[in-house]
């Protein structure tokens, strides 16, 4: 499903809710809305591929993830996606690894991704059904045009 409003010179969010299940790294399923400057999935049990449509880099600017339960597991990566938006195998690039309950980042200036690339989240255990997670990112190309 297309996003509401797509990344551009200002920032724009995709927030996915986990309420059953947990990030699996999937695009949700669910109605969305653009409220306050984020694209908002609906409550799901699936999520955690944050893609932004870009066609462009895009500058990550911030994430932040809760995921309910100190114990939970978690993997954050770059994946790239063909031109149908799935997900090249193979094409996978490791940014974080851990185990807690918040996950936020990045820790100083951003980040960018390349044309039809995408943050993949994966929660691989968790003791909560409950997780929140919401990535910021503008059009890199304005940003550093001014």
């Amino acid at each position: 499903m297309p996003l509401k409003v797509r990344i551009s010179a200002a920032p724009v969010g995709i927030q996915h809710t986990i309420t059953a299940g947990k990030f699996d790294g999937t695009l949700p399923s669910g109605e969305q809305s653009f409220v306050n400057g984020i694209n908002k999935y609906a409550a799901g049990s699936t999520g955690g591929l944050f893609y932004f449509e870009n066609y462009k880099p895009a500058l990550v600017s911030s994430y932040s993830f809760d995921f309910g339960s100190d114990s939970a597991t978690y993997e954050l990566a770059v994946v790239s996606l063909d031109a149908d938006g799935n997900k090249i195998p193979g094409d996978r690039i490791l940014l974080e690894k851990g185990a807690g309950r918040v996950l936020t980042g990045p820790v100083h200036y951003g980040f960018l991704l390349g044309a039809q690339q995408a943050l993949e989240l994966k929660v691989t255990s968790s003791t909560s059904a409950s997780m929140v997670g919401v990535v910021w990112a503008l059009d890199a190309t304005a940003a550093f045009v001014g």
